[in-house]
């Protein structure tokens, strides 16, 4: 049997992201299961807003201690914001980072929304089944190692779906898949020149994820380099 793809070998080193812009205030919203992580690049502290739309389990860790473990509800809250038409209750978290660390964030239910305060933070977080809401998808930002001639991806719906579905690379527009032999796994082409590079995945639905590349992503657009 033809081998379909390969497989990279890189693994992502948060060290080696680079900050380029924050998370737009309209994408981390509709968070269901959803969480990240960042890499503190510094010693002391990191301002993050976090909240929901109803009851929201919030959790701020690492590998060793649970820094808030708590619900912010439509009664328990420290401040609004209004996006479109919605309204998230939220809370300001403000941490002691050390440089080195890595520091999860995340929200459970009630539409959860994170928004990293401190500049030059960059959260990335693992695509995954029920991380937001389908129609609410967010954008997200992925690397594609050099050398990369295609990304093997797990997409369990048709392309498109709620008008997206697209891996993008700079500058380009959405590339059509093509099914592999493996069951929801496809593949698209790296145009020359593209690998190396910070692409953009649009997706309407949480059930795909990368196989052939670091299945990272971010909700902002950031820069890496090998």
């Amino acid at each position: 049997m033809p081998v379909e793809y390969e497989i990279s070998n890189l693994v992502f080193d948060y060290d080696k992201a680079t900050y380029v812009d924050s998370i737009a205030i309209d994408n981390w919203i509709f968070g269901i299961f959803a969480g990240g992580a960042f890499k503190a690049q510094f010693t002391g502290t990191v301002s993050v807003d976090i909240g929901g739309r109803d009851v929201t389990k919030v959790k701020i860790f690492t590998e060793d201690s649970v820094y808030i473990n708590e619900s912010v509800t439509p009664t328990d809250y420290a401040f609004t914001e209004t996006i479109g038409n919605f309204t998230w209750y939220e809370k300001n978290y403000v941490i002691n980072v050390v440089k080195g660390q890595i520091y999860n964030l995340g929200t459970v239910y009630g539409f959860g929304r994170i928004r990293v305060r401190t500049p030059g933070i960059i959260v990335f977080n693992r695509p995954a089944g029920n991380d937001f809401d389908n129609a609410g998808y967010p954008t997200k930002y992925f690397y594609v190692p050099k050398g990369t001639t295609k990304i093997a991806y797990i997409d369990g719906e048709p392309q498109p779906r709620n008008g997206r579905g697209y891996l993008i690379p700079p500058g380009g527009t959405g590339l059509i898949r093509t099914a592999t032999t493996a069951k929801d796994v496809y593949t698209v082409d790296v145009p020359t020149g593209q690998d190396g590079k910070v692409w953009t995945a649009s997706f309407g639905h949480s059930s795909w994820s990368f196989v052939n590349i670091p299945n990272i992503s971010a909700l902002q657009l950031f820069s890496y380099t090998e």
